[in-house]
């Protein structure tokens, strides 16, 4: 056996296997020590010389569908105010109205409707220095009336004069008529004056006159006045009652 292997070690094959185990050893070592590990570890001109063409852009995919709406934003702050513009050309007339009905004689500027009663209530009084002391009082007419009236001036208990209706509780007048009735009288004179508007009074005669020369006793068209004279100095005088006009 071994004479077959001394025949065959020559110095070519001492060589060859010297040279093979180099090359084996000297390649790990090599293997070892040179691995790539980064693209740092590469020259850019090696990169660059390595790095491919890009591709061709594919084709856009199909659009997705619509995402859901998102929650709104906080109001935005309020702009500058714009300028004014310019006025605009005037507007065509429009044509008249048709006229109305006429309104109800018993608003204001009307007068009291023929037939129609107006009532109240009046009162006259106070404290009497002297002896036929003058107290006075005035009513207005809510409505005035379209022709003057008669006045009539009734006393407590008196029968009621041609012209007149009802009672002090209840008052009442003919159209026509302006009807004063009295309730009650104390400290006073037998005369009550009923008088118009306007009017010339000489109250030191208890009478008054109309400024139109009307004739005293008839009413005036916006209302009336009542005159008493105290009968007792230093003493309380009071009057009062109720009244009815009728426009004729």
């Amino acid at each position: 056996m071994f004479s077959n292997i001394r025949r065959r070690f020559t110095y070519a094959n001492v060589v060859l296997t010297l040279a093979l185990l180099f090359a084996m050893s000297g390649g790990a070592y090599a293997a070892g020590r040179y691995v790539i590990t980064s693209t740092k570890q590469i020259s850019p001109k090696v990169l660059k010389s390595l790095k491919g063409a890009s591709g061709k852009s594919g084709a856009s995919g199909p659009v997705g569908a619509p995402g859901a709406v998102g929650p709104q934003g906080p109001a935005g702050a309020a702009g500058a105010k714009g300028e004014t513009g310019a006025a605009g050309a005037p507007g065509v007339d429009g044509k008249d109205g048709k006229d109305g009905k006429d309104g109800s004689p018993w608003t204001a500027g009307g007068t009291l409707p023929s037939g129609k009663t107006l009532e109240g209530q009046w009162n006259i009084g106070g404290y009497a220095a002297a002896a036929h002391g003058l107290f006075r009082t005035s009513v207005s007419y809510a409505l005035p009336l379209a022709k003057a009236p008669t006045t009539h001036y009734i006393r407590p208990a008196a029968p009621l004069p041609v012209g007149c209706l009802g009672t002090v509780e209840e008052p009442g007048a003919e159209p026509g008529n302006l009807c004063v009735f009295a309730a009650q009288e104390n400290n006073s004179v037998q005369e009550f004056l009923v008088y118009h508007f306007p009017t010339i009074c000489d109250w030191s005669a208890n009478v008054c006159n109309s400024t139109d020369a009307t004739a005293e006793g008839q009413g005036s068209l916006e209302g009336f006045g009542i005159q008493g004279l105290a009968e007792a100095a230093e003493s309380e005088m009071e009057a009062f009652g109720t009244w009815a006009v009728t426009a004729k």
